[in-house]
């Protein structure tokens, strides 16, 4: 997260993975790391966005800790996957997420868990 995109960037960048794999992008990993640049929540809505004009299939998170999950929840952006560190410390972002009826996919090593 260098600095913001523009919805035109984006569309570019999806529009090459589309052609480099032949059709939709079935899920965009949304991956973030510096939280003094708090524009993530945008660039998520933006991707929104991208899956409600079927240019993506859905949004997966990773490197998001359980409270900025919340948050993009909270702020309207239909999360597909979350991957998460397996740790002790995760254990409320699930609890909070499962009673919200998310789906979350747990990526712990090769091997995948799904929670409904």
């Amino acid at each position: 997260g260098s600095s913001p995109k523009s919805k035109e960037e984006v569309q570019q960048a999806v529009k090459r993975a589309q052609e480099r794999m032949g059709g939709q992008v079935g899920l965009v990993q949304f991956y973030w790391w510096d939280y003094d640049k708090p524009y993530y929540v945008d660039m998520l809505l933006l991707a929104q966005s991208l899956v409600a004009e079927g240019m993506l299939g859905g949004i997966g998170l990773t490197g998001l800790d359980s409270l900025r999950v919340k948050t993009v929840i909270e702020q309207g952006v239909s999360v597909a996957t979350v991957q998460v560190a397996f740790q002790l410390t995760v254990a409320p972002a699930l609890a909070w997420a499962c009673s919200r009826s998310l789906s979350l996919a747990l990526l712990l090593s090769s091997r995948s868990l799904s929670l409904v």
